[in-house]
C-alpha cells in the first residue's frame, strides 16, 4: 500500500489477494471491498531493496555470480503516470557451476543437474516462506520471460528449442514498460512469436530500439551479462617508510597521504568511515594497533586526522618496549589503514536555515570523538527517553555509539522501541532523589493551596510566578501509587524550580532545577 496525500492505493498483491480480484492500482477501500480480511502494509521500496540484496547475497551458495535484476527501462516518457515498482527478481549465472549443482543434487558432475539444482533453489526459498517462480534458460531474457509467464513454477529451456518455447509467451515478459506493451497489444502483437515474424527494420523504426534489443537479448542474438554483487571488501592501504619515523608530525603526514585515496574509494561506494584500524609497524616487536572511532560516519579528512593525532599523543611508552623489555627509540617503519564494513551515507542538500544546525551537529560530533579517544567509548553515554509515568525513570543511559549506529528513518519510528510520553517542559537538571522541602501555601479555589515560598538548604525562596499543577499518576503495578501535582515556579531572583506535592500525604518535594 502506498499513501499519497489522502489516497491509499495498492502497489503489490500476494497470490492470495490476486485470487480475490485485488490488483495494483486499486484504492484500499476498493481492495477491502473485494477481500474483507485483507492485510495491508506500507510500501517501503528502500527496505524492500535492502531485503532483496540480502537474499541475493545469501543465494551466493549456489553460484558466485548472483545479481539483483534492475528495473525495466522505459521506452517512452510516462507522462505523469506513477512509476512502476522495481521487480523482485534475482539473477543467478550457473555457467561453470556443474560441480556445485552436482553437490546440491547428489549426482555425479557429468549428469544433467539443472532440474535438481532448480528444485534445491526453490526449496531453500520455501524454507524462508518466500513464494517464487524460477526458470533456467540459455539467456537472461529467456529465463526472465519463462519465470514470469510459464504455467509451471519451475521451467527449464534448452538452446535447441528456445525460439519455439518463447514464441507463445506474452510480450510483457520482454522487460518492457507497460505503455509499450499496451501499444503492441492494441496492434495485435500479443506474443513474442508475433514480433519474431516482423521485419527487424520495422520493429526498430516503429517501436524504438529498446524492443528490438530486448528481443535479441532474449533470443541470444545480442549477448547480455549480469553484474554480480560484490562483497563489501574492506578499504585498506599501507605504506613503508624509507627509515624509522618517530616524529608525530611526520606520522600525521603519512597518515594523511594514506587516508586521501581511501576516502576517494569510499566516495565511489557512497560510503563513509565509521571505524578506522591503524597499524604502526616497528622494526622490532609486534606492531601497535589503534582504532579511530567516529560518532557519525564521515569522509572529512581533517576530522579523522585530528583523531589520529590524539591517538599518537596517547601512545604509552610501554608500547615501545620490545620482548626483552628494553625501550625502543627507533620509531616506526610502516603504517597500515583498514576500514571495514563502511556504512552507506546519502549526501543531503541543506537549506539556508539548516546550516547552523549542521554546524552545531558537526561540532558536537568532534567533541564526542575527542572525548572517546581520551576517555574511551564506554565513558560516553547519552540519555534515551523511555515511557514511564515517573519523571526520574523516563530515561535510561545508552552509549552514544550504539544509539547512532542504526538511525531510524524520519517519520518512521520503530514500533518495538519504547518512546517517551508527550513532550512537555522538563527541567534540565533532575535531583537523583526528590528532596522534601517545607512549603508555605495560600488558599485557592482548589482548596489545596498555591505555593508561595519554600526553604531548601537553609535558603528561603519566595515565589513570584507559579504554573500548574500538572498531575502525574503513580505506577500502581510497581507499588509506587502516589499521585504527584507538579508546579513550575520562579522565585524573586529569577531561578526556576520544579516542585511537586503528593496528593495523598500533602508533602512537598523539590525535584528539579531549570537552567
Amino acid at each position: 500500500m502506498r499513501t499519497c496525500a489522502n489516497r491509499q492505493s495498492v502497489v503489490k498483491v500476494s497470490p492470495e489477494a490476486a485470487a480475490s480480484k485485488v490488483r495494483p492500482g486499486l484504492t484500499l477501500a476498493q481492495a477491502r471491498a473485494l477481500c474483507p480480511g485483507l492485510e495491508v502494509g506500507e510500501h517501503d521500496p528502500q527496505r524492500d531493496r535492502q531485503a532483496l540484496l540480502a537474499l541475493a547475497r545469501w543465494m551466493g551458495r549456489f553460484s558466485p555470480a548472483v545479481a539483483v535484476a534492475p528495473a525495466p527501462e522505459p521506452a517512452t516518457p510516462t507522462r505523469g503516470k506513477p512509476a512502476q515498482p522495481a521487480p523482485d527478481a534475482i539473477l543467478i549465472d550457473l555457467s561453470g557451476c556443474e560441480r556445485i549443482a552436482a553437490m546440491w543434487a547428489g549426482e555425479s558432475p557429468g549428469a544433467d543437474c539443472r532440474r535438481p539444482m532448480l528444485t534445491a533453489i526453490r526449496a531453500a526459498l520455501a524454507r524462508f516462506r518466500i513464494a517464487a517462480r524460477a526458470a533456467i534458460a540459455p539467456t537472461v531474457g529467456a529465463a526472465w520471460a519463462a519465470a514470469l509467464a510459464a504455467p509451471q513454477d519451475a521451467v527449464i529451456l534448452d538452446a535447441t528449442t528456445l525460439r519455439r518455447d518463447l514464441a507463445g509467451l506474452p510480450v510483457e515478459t520482454l522487460r518492457i514498460d507497460p505503455d509499450l506493451a499496451d501499444t503492441l497489444r492494441h496492434l495485435g502483437l500479443t506474443t513474442i512469436g508475433h514480433l519474431m515474424q516482423l521485419p527487424r527494420e520495422s520493429v526498430a523504426g516503429r517501436f524504438g530500439p529498446l524492443l528490438l534489443r530486448r528481443l535479441d537479448q532474449c533470443l541470444g542474438i545480442l549477448h547480455e551479462s549480469i553484474e554480480p554483487l560484490r562483497p563489501d571488501e574492506p578499504v585498506e592501504g599501507s605504506m613503508d617508510f624509507d627509515g624509522p619515523v618517530d616524529c608525530p608530525q611526520t606520522l600525521r603526514r603519512a597518515f594523511d597521504l594514506l587516508l586521501g585515496p581511501l576516502l576517494d574509494r569510499l566516495r565511489l561506494r557512497d560510503a563513509a568511515a565509521r571505524e578506522i584500524a591503524v597499524e604502526l609497524r616497528r622494526p622490532y616487536g609486534p606492531p601497535i594497533r589503534r582504532t579511530l572511532g567516529l560518532a557519525r560516519p564521515s569522509r572529512d579528512a581533517g576530522r579523522i586526522g585530528r583523531l589520529f593525532s590524539l591517538a599518537v599523543e596517547r601512545l604509552d611508552p610501554d608500547d615501545y618496549a620490545n620482548p626483552e623489555g628494553t625501550a625502543l627509540g627507533d620509531g616506526f617503519v610502516g603504517m597500515k589503514l583498514r576500514i571495514e564494513r563502511p556504512p552507506r551515507v546519502d549526501d543531503e542538500q541543506l537549506t539556508l536555515l539548516e546550516q547552523q544546525e549542521q554546524i552545531a551537529q558537526r561540532e558536537l560530533d568532534d567533541l564526542l570523538d575527542r572525548l572517546a579517544m581520551r576517555l574511551g567509548r564506554q565513558a560516553i553515554v547519552k540519555a534515551r527517553p523511555v515511557e514511564s509515568h515517573r519523571p526520574e525513570r523516563a530515561w535510561e543511559p545508552q552509549r552514544a555509539w550504539e544509539a547512532d549506529r542504526a538511525p531510524e528513518p524520519a517519520g518512521r519510528p520503530d514500533p518495538r522501541r519504547p518512546v517517551a510520553a508527550a513532550h512537555r517542559v522538563r527541567p534540565l537538571t533532575l535531583l537523583p532523589t526528590p528532596a522534601p522541602v517545607p512549603m508555605m501555601t495560600r488558599p485557592d479555589d482548589a482548596l489545596d493551596g498555591r505555593p508561595v515560598a519554600f526553604t531548601h538548604h537553609g535558603h528561603t525562596h519566595r515565589l513570584v510566578r507559579v504554573v500548574g499543577p500538572e498531575r502525574i499518576a503513580g505506577e500502581w503495578w510497581t507499588g509506587h501509587d502516589k499521585t504527584r501535582d507538579y508546579f513550575d515556579a520562579t522565585d524573586t531572583e529569577g531561578r526556576r524550580f520544579w516542585l511537586f506535592r503528593v496528593t495523598q500525604t500533602r508533602r512537598w518535594f523539590l525535584h528539579g532545577v531549570f537552567a
